[in-house]
């Protein structure tokens, strides 16, 4: 298998002459067989054999990646999951409400020590925070943020604790406050978490509250839920108002197994103030990938998103086969938003 061989002549004399190299062989491989298993997050070993000379080799035998089961309710503040590969590793469920106020009372303690230069919104720990509006300054631009959540998975607030979550059932006051921020800020951005899962346009209940903040004062609004991209542009009200909307961002990082929830856009937007007042100069929606083979988990611009990458993603198990041409056509057919040229 690894020795090439010699082709020999004799001659009348008795001599006998080396005339041509013959080639190794080379070793032929049977299918092999798993020494090692592979797990959800570690690579495995397979060994195989040459069916010539009886020689080895070893292989690596790609992790298998988390597939999840569904999600169980453990009690009444928390729901998880587990790999159906290995009951050991659990997803906890990353709700606002999933573990009642203690959940929220330790994120903002979490993110008020570790990280204090963040602003946290969306969450708060009284009345007075609930009744104050965020505001964040840069480059001499003030900006007005607002984070509202259609719902808390199931969950409800009690009555006594209305002030610890943004609902969007709190209308009235929400759009009071926009229209406050209106006077004291040079921009007011809302992010909701808002639409129906798995759809590619805004519902119409969507596009009423969005336009309702757009009239109160909304410059820009910035939409999370659906776990797939909607459209993104800029929207003019029935009463002539105008504010740039991103339907739906998708998933940034997310263990979906479904092609369109690995694709995800960001919003990228340049905000200029002069004399003659602040506006959104340039908008991008800017394509994404999560990638996820095995312990691999990276979040990719889709235009970097190399074909060898999306040959082992790990959405081939359940959803094949995915290729870049498959991301920038999903994407144009969602956003109508061409594939930059190269």
């Amino acid at each position: 298998c690894t020795e090439a061989g010699l082709e020999y002549q004799s001659c009348s004399c008795g001599e006998v002459i080396p005339v041509k190299r013959i080639p190794a062989k080379g070793h032929v491989w049977d299918s092999g067989k798993v020494t090692i298993a592979p797990t959800c997050t570690k690579e495995g070993v397979r060994r195989l054999s040459c069916t010539a000379c009886g020689a080895t080799r070893k292989e690596t035998v790609p992790a298998l990646g988390h597939k999840w089961g569904a999600w169980k309710k453990l009690n009444a503040n928390q729901h998880q999951r587990a790999c159906i590969h290995d009951s050991g590793h659990v997803q906890k469920a990353n709700h606002t409400w999933d573990k009642g106020a203690r959940g929220v009372t330790d994120t903002l303690n979490y993110w008020k020590t570790a990280h204090p230069e963040i602003k946290l919104l969306g969450i708060h720990e009284s009345p007075e925070a609930f009744n104050s509006i965020d505001y964040v300054e840069k480059n001499g631009i003030r900006l007005a943020l607002f984070n509202y959540t259609y719902g808390l998975n199931g969950f409800s607030i009690p009555g006594s604790q209305y002030y610890m979550v943004n609902l969007l059932g709190q209308q009235s006051k929400f759009l009071q406050d926009v229209r406050t921020a209106e006077s004291q800020a040079d921009m007011t951005v809302c992010f909701l978490h808002i639409g129906e899962e798995y759809h590619y346009q805004p519902t119409a209940y969507q596009q009423g509250y969005v336009h309702s903040l757009i009239d109160a004062g909304a410059d820009l609004v910035i939409c999370a839920h659906p776990h797939v991209v909607e459209p993104a542009g800029y929207v003019t009200t029935a009463a002539g108002n105008t504010g740039l909307v991103f339907w739906s961002c998708g998933n940034f990082v997310s263990a979906q197994t479904k092609i369109p929830r690995i694709l995800g856009g960001l919003a990228d937007v340049t905000i200029v103030k002069d004399a003659s007042g602040t506006r959104v100069t340039n908008w991008e929606f800017i394509p994404t990938v999560c990638h996820f083979s095995g312990p691999d988990v990276r979040v990719f611009p889709l235009k970097n998103y190399p074909e060898e990458l999306a040959a082992v993603h790990h959405v081939n198990t359940s959803d094949a086969p995915l290729s870049t041409d498959k991301l920038w056509n999903l994407w144009k057919s969602i956003t109508g938003l061409d594939r930059p040229a190269e």
